[in-house]
């Protein structure tokens, strides 16, 4: 292991690029030295639909700079991930492509349960042995779930709903009616129940991550309109109640998004898929059967990078 190695992951994701960069510890731990974030929304997040031209050439500029960005922070290695957004693109292909010419990496794209269980190594890294745990990833064209003990997943599920999907399916980019709602909250829960997703039977805590879940967390603690730029390491181990989710779902469901992003403080990108991100959320608490979480800012990245330690021990 060459001491000091730094290791970078790239998230090429449904709505954004993120990039975390981390030094090899003597002892086989990471610690993050960059985290950073480039909205780069796919025209579409349904199955089978076409990236285009125009699209595959934004998505390649954001990695290409996240590529720079890591290389500039003395990264040894760079690996770039393709999630929900790329695996169901009919032209995924041609981003592949497109981002290996331009930015010397290549774009490796994984199913939904491998996508699980990148999640689950960050997140499980901090439990208990013998911990029984349902983790939850809301993600934006996707939410995954995992049952584990311990440090061991005993089952990975991952469904076809997103913050962004939904937002798009049911056109709740601006306010959203009652009617939309109580469709979205029944095709939610039909994903779960066709998914068998995981109850709290027997489980002794939940565990929820994504940007999402760090939102809401974020609403909770700082009230709206949130600070400039708040630090996810804010609400890190934080208790999210769904009755706080539900509270945040009803300020903000029917507003406009000038009037959602004046009142809550979050971005353009964030604010048109807040409340279908919510209710994905609410809707999944219900069905495992929780009235909390436990908030983790970890992800995708985070456990790419510790898989990426990994080989080199």
């Amino acid at each position: 292991m060459m001491k000091g190695m730094r290791l970078a992951a790239i998230d090429v994701g449904t709505q954004s690029v993120k990039l975390s960069v981390a030094t090899l510890m003597p002892d086989g731990s990471i610690r993050i030295v960059e985290r950073r974030r480039v909205p780069s929304q796919f025209p579409s997040s349904e199955g089978g639909a076409v990236l285009g031209a125009t699209a595959i050439a934004h998505v390649v500029e954001c990695v290409a700079e996240a590529c720079a960005s890591a290389r500039s922070l003395g990264a040894d290695r760079v690996r770039a991930i393709g999630t929900s957004g790329v695996r169901e693109a009919a032209d995924a292909s041609a981003l592949q492509t497109a981002i290996s010419e331009a930015c010397g990496v290549e774009l490796q794209v994984v199913t939904g349960e491998e996508e699980a269980l990148l999640v689950w190594d960050a997140v499980a890294a901090g439990l208990t042995d013998g911990e029984c745990s349902v983790m939850v990833d809301v993600g934006g064209g996707s939410t995954e779930m995992v049952l584990g003990q311990g440090r061991c997943a005993k089952r990975v599920v991952s469904m076809p709903m997103g913050a962004v999907r939904c937002a798009d399916r049911f056109s709740m980019r601006g306010g959203m009616t009652l009617r939309a709602r109580l469709e979205l909250e029944d095709w939610v829960d039909g994903h779960l129940r066709e998914a068998g997703a995981p109850t709290l039977e027997g489980v002794g805590s939940v565990i929820a991550t994504g940007g999402t879940v760090t939102v809401l967390a974020m609403l909770a603690h700082f009230g709206m309109p949130l600070p400039h730029n708040p630090p996810a390491e804010a609400v890190r181990g934080a208790t999210l109640s769904a009755a706080s989710v539900r509270r945040s779902i009803d300020a903000i469901v029917s507003m406009n998004p000038d009037r959602r992003m004046a009142e809550t403080g979050l971005s353009t990108s964030r604010s048109d898929v807040i409340v279908p991100g919510a209710v994905i959320l609410l809707q999944t608490l219900r069905w495992i059967g929780a009235e909390t979480c436990s908030v983790s800012e970890v992800g995708l990245r985070d456990g790419v990078l510790r898989r990426m330690a990994a080989e080199v021990l």
